[in-house]
């Protein structure tokens, strides 16, 4: 058997090196060039490119229909976006439909490229290295309570005891704490189907991670490490009745307020009771989310436009005003806004339809080996969280991270659910 062209060989090295600096660019995006300067989108526009490539000169290969519903889905939300920016020009911004488009176009060119887990070894090889990165930057915030000048809370440090947010390279610690989430439950992915030194090194990377997600003050990030630690812990029967039990005596040790039970208790209630609070994060998420209902509606539910979220929150016209935020607070918020009720059932469709994928490859036996199983049901936990996790950050769409994120995503479901005997077999000897 003849070996690939020497030309073949480059394209395919260019597209895991390009997969492997999507992440370490998101995390330092706030400290490069922005728009049409910005690295992280001419790699994600050569990712693209490259993906066409491959489509027109590539061995032809009939696309399943999960992957043609998630060609049309991505097209709807970017056609949703466009839509948005056509209607109201003057209360959107092209800046913020070319946030869509780049993530979108990140999506895209993941759902073709990833068709060789090669690539995948890339994006997860990039996520290791922009982790070490930033919790390299982290602890010397941790241990010196010095910071880098993009961290906007840094300026409140010495105003009150004990203050230290770590924001790493992003300029808010919500953000990195939305990092160190992805970062915790791909360590959690490499732990449960990697062997040897690697399963040392995903609990090193993970214990470090939720050290400095703890340093991060991000509640949100905690709340879904433990559903995702839940999640993971269902799969079996004996993980099942261990979260019953757990969940029966940490009740009770709410109940007689009892040591550590007493404190999530508190935090539980005052979270809740945070929602009539003035000023209290619960209360400001909840507003926000109801001023983006009324800009779905008031958009016939097709939303208000890339942007548009900001430039309608502050109007008179809107009832729902949460002092001066006006950044959503709440990925799903943002979408409702921005793209309708219309692309926030397309987004949650995709999220569900894709965890579904995966955890009917587990049940056709396409999962077989111990790594392919791992891959599966971490990707479909992951999938199921996105919602969730997109209550950390006060902007969403607007990230790149985000856009790693995503592609990142879809890579996983392409490799989780890759039905050829031949690939799964590849991929789970890789492990």
């Amino acid at each position: 058997m003849s070996s690939s062209p020497p030309s073949t060989r480059f394209v395919d090295a260019v597209e895991v090196v390009l997969a492997a600096a999507l992440a370490p660019l998101a995390t330092l995006a706030w400290y490069l060039p922005g728009g049409l300067l910005s690295p992280f989108r001419w790699v994600v526009l050569g990712l693209l490119v490259l993906a066409v490539l491959r489509l027109v000169r590539g061995p032809r290969r009939p696309w399943g229909r999960g992957e043609l519903l998630a060609v049309a889905g991505f097209a709807a939300l970017g056609a949703l976006a466009l839509l948005g920016r056509l209607r109201y020009p003057s209360l959107t911004h092209t800046a913020d439909l070319s946030h869509v488009v780049v993530a979108l176009s990140g999506c895209l060119a993941m759902l073709v490229l990833s068709r060789r887990r090669v690539v995948l070894w890339g994006l997860l090889a990039g996520w290791l290295f922009a982790a070490v990165m930033a919790m390299t930057v982290g602890l010397w915030e941790t241990f010196t309570h010095r910071h880098l000048p993009g961290n906007g809370p840094a300026k409140y440090y010495g105003r009150w005891k004990g203050w230290n947010q770590i924001s790493s390279f992003f300029d808010n610690p919500n953000l990195y704490a939305y990092m160190l989430v992805v970062v915790i439950q791909l360590a959690l992915l490499a732990f449960l189907g990697a062997r040897g030194w690697w399963r040392l090194l995903a609990v090193a990377v993970l214990g470090l991670a939720l050290q400095q997600l703890w340093w991060t003050d991000g509640r949100t990030g905690v709340i879904v490490v433990v559903a995702t630690v839940i999640l993971l812990a269902c799969r079996h029967r004996i993980g099942r009745w261990s979260v019953v039990i757990a969940a029966v005596l940490l009740g009770l040790g709410m109940w007689w307020r009892i040591g550590i039970a007493d404190d999530i208790r508190f935090h539980l209630v005052h979270m809740w009771e945070g929602r009539l609070r003035e000023g209290d994060s619960t209360m400001v998420r909840a507003t926000l989310f109801k001023a983006a209902w009324t800009m779905a509606r008031d958009s016939s539910w097709l939303g208000v436009g890339p942007g548009g979220f900001a430039e309608r929150v502050l109007l008179a016209s809107n009832p729902h005003k949460a002092k001066r935020y006006t950044n959503p607070h709440f990925g799903m918020s943002e979408v409702l806004a921005e793209l309708g009720l219309v692309g926030l059932l397309i987004l949650l469709a995709l999220l569900v339809g894709a965890s579904i994928a995966c955890l009917a490859a587990l049940r056709r036996g396409q999962a077989g080996a111990r790594g392919r199983r791992a891959l599966a049901s971490m990707t479909a936990v992951m999938l199921v969280t996105v919602p969730m996790l997109t209550l950390a950050n006060s902007s969403w769409l607007r990230q790149p991270l985000t856009a790693a994120h995503l592609a990142t995503l879809v890579a996983l479901v392409v490799q989780a659910t890759a039905s050829d005997s031949k690939g799964a077999q590849e991929l789970a000897s890789n492990w």
